[in-house]
């Protein structure tokens, strides 16, 4: 192997790395991309919370004085010579209600730097290898039999083909 394919691949090689870092490492985006949506489950968590103390002191609030009696025929409480009715609610009524949260346990929290120098060295040789058959395919197609046809095509494809390849060693 010369220097220069040595160099083409530890190009490839630290693009790849350096790619693979920011978008799956980590630190990486995929990463604060989960971390945001996670921040965001927990403050509408957080709001529902919120909302459900304000309920909450309010029923304490309410159940001091005459509210006390209204929530205990709520519930079923009867005083003497009094007759207690109790309505069929639709669970229907209770389920508009409740309010649903989903919470996703599952964060991605990114690559380790060992699996990415492994897949960036991966990745490496394989935009190497399809490099080269780029260049193998590219030059078999210039040198042809339809080139060979008419010689001073055939003379200018092989001596522009010659000075092109000169700075790069494939």
């Amino acid at each position: 192997m010369t220097i220069k394919k040595l160099a083409i691949i530890a190009l490839y090689i630290t693009l790849s790395f350096i790619f693979l870092t920011l978008t799956c490492g980590e630190d990486g985006f995929l990463v604060t991309r989960g971390l945001e949506k996670r921040y965001e489950e927990l403050e509408k968590r957080s709001e529902l919370y919120k909302v459900e103390i304000e309920t909450l002191e309010n029923q304490i609030e309410n159940s001091k004085g005459d509210g006390l009696k209204d929530l205990a025929h709520f519930i079923g409480f009867e005083k003497t010579g009094e007759k207690v009715f109790y309505f069929d609610s639709s669970d229907e009524d209770l389920k508009k209600d409740e309010v649903i949260v989903e919470e996703s346990d599952q964060v991605f929290t990114g690559m380790s730097k060992l699996l990415i120098v492994f897949l960036s060295l991966l990745c490496g040789m394989i935009l190497f290898l399809l490099q080269t058959l780029f260049h193998y395919l590219l030059s078999m197609r210039v040198g042809s039999k339809h080139f060979f046809d008419n010689p001073t095509r055939a003379n200018r494809a092989k001596k522009e083909r010659r000075d092109s390849y000169d700075d790069i060693d494939f």
